[in-house]
């Protein structure tokens, strides 16, 4: 996941300054997909964490945690 990860965070980081949640989402969604198939323990957790800040930023408090 080295060279995935840090394209993946830059995309989320740029969809969160603009405003974008729902691409943000999906590229969590689709981040965690790629690490549970991988068992990625590590990527599954900070993109369930990110996953969380988006739904954070959308005031969706149910849902982020």
């Amino acid at each position: 996941m080295a060279s995935f990860e840090p394209r993946i965070f830059s995309n989320f980081h740029i969809s969160l300054v603009e405003g974008n949640y729902s691409k943000a989402e999906k590229f969590f969604k689709d981040s965690f997909k790629i690490c549970e198939e991988s068992k990625d323990k590590i990527g599954i957790t900070k993109c369930t964490g990110n996953l969380g800040v988006v739904y954070w930023r959308q005031n969706k408090f149910d849902k982020a945690i």
